[in-house]
């Protein structure tokens, strides 16, 4: 992983080594995601396997629509999401259409947007109010000049150790502006109480005829990807066909800007719209897979 700073920074090369030593580096397809109270939250579950909600109380209920074939089973500070398959011969079809969920826990709502997609079980975390995680974020970042808070939220966001006061808010936000390129932003991590996030990038070639492409991290570093950037960090510069980098951007919010709106901002986030049903259950949409060849 490479790592270069929009500011003097020392001991760099140092975060970076010790992030790539790390035995279990953060999967590029995220497993975890962590959500907020009384804040409407686009999450991505499994549409094959088991979910998992996790909270840091006992999950007092959840609800949800029943007609969207959503069955929910609750084990103290845990809920477990399945949504049901329906077989057609020798296929088994599988939901893709987005279902709410709101779980009661902590005295708090929690609301999820889930969208099902063919991925592994999922684990969502319920985080705490916004006051606590302000307090711990401070905690947690105290003494720290901004240069080794940089570095050590890089170092976070790669290896995937991320407290569980920072906020991460999925994305999904398709970017067009290299044609030899397909980027999506996959995700924010927010760290309120410091005025600070991380962007992380999943690039990957889109031109077949292309065998490889050498990167700079100077390409990225423009209004279309970041605004008021501190850092910026590439897997590798070489990328080749079919093969898969991310890349991180450090940004800090600028004064005088409100934290709702600059961690809201509509260019970052992927807008999911829930469709309307008609009358029965075959008029929600269901994607198909066939099975045994």
């Amino acid at each position: 992983m490479r790592l270069k700073t929009l500011m003097t920074v020392a001991c760099l090369a140092a975060t970076v080594a010790a992030a790539q030593a790390k035995d279990n580096p953060y999967p590029v397809n995220s497993e975890h995601v962590r959500v907020l109270p009384e804040v409407t939250t686009n999450v991505k579950i499994s549409s094959t396997d088991a979910n998992r909600i996790v909270c840091r109380e006992p999950i007092k209920d959840v609800v949800f629509s029943q007609e969207k074939g959503v069955m929910v089973s609750i084990s103290g500070r845990n809920a477990f999401v399945k949504l049901k398959v329906q077989r057609e011969g020798e296929r088994m079809i599988y939901s893709t259409t987005p279902t709410e969920l709101f779980v009661v826990c902590g005295g708090a709502v929690y609301n999820l947007i889930a969208r099902p997609e063919r991925v592994p079980a999922q684990v969502i975390h319920l985080g705490s109010a916004t006051g606590d995680r302000v307090r711990r974020n401070v905690a947690l970042f105290e003494g720290m000049p901004l240069e080794r808070k940089v570095m050590e939220l890089v170092k976070s966001a790669y290896t995937g150790d991320i407290p569980d006061s920072f906020m991460i808010v999925p994305s999904g936000r398709h970017f067009d502006d290299f044609p030899q390129l397909n980027i999506v932003l996959n995700r924010l991590v927010l760290v309120e109480g410091e005025g600070l996030r991380v962007k992380e990038f999943h690039v990957c070639l889109a031109d077949s005829s292309l065998h490889e492409l050498r990167l700079k991290e100077e390409y990225f570093l423009r209004p279309e990807f970041t605004d008021n950037p501190l850092a910026i960090s590439l897997d590798e510069l070489l990328l080749r066909q079919g093969d898969r980098i991310r890349m991180l951007i450090v940004e800090l919010k600028p004064e005088g800007v409100e934290w709702e709106r600059w961690t809201a901002d509509p260019r970052w986030l992927q807008e999911i719209v829930i469709p309307v049903p008609e009358e029965g259950e075959n008029a929600w949409s269901w994607g198909e897979m066939e099975v045994g060849g």
